[in-house]
């Protein structure tokens, strides 16, 4: 292929708006169809981080309480 035949296909991709998936399965499509789509809501919650050696919190939690003394 050539540097033009490339750069052709590209803005031709980029002005129809090509997606990779097939046309349908979103949750805009019909609702009576077989491909309708369902978009489930998020999880929102923020994660719970990795836990701590004992050793290590408590000490925090000394260093903390100096602070606010």
């Amino acid at each position: 292929m050539d540097n033009e035949r490339i750069v052709k296909f590209i803005r031709e991709m980029m002005s129809v708006g090509g997606t990779a998936s097939a046309p349908g399965f979103s949750g805009k499509a019909d609702p009576k169809g077989p491909v309708a789509g369902f978009d489930p809501a998020l999880d929102l919650r923020k994660r719970h981080g990795r836990k701590l050696n004992m050793f290590y919190r408590k000490r925090l939690q000394s260093q903390r309480k100096k602070k606010n003394v």
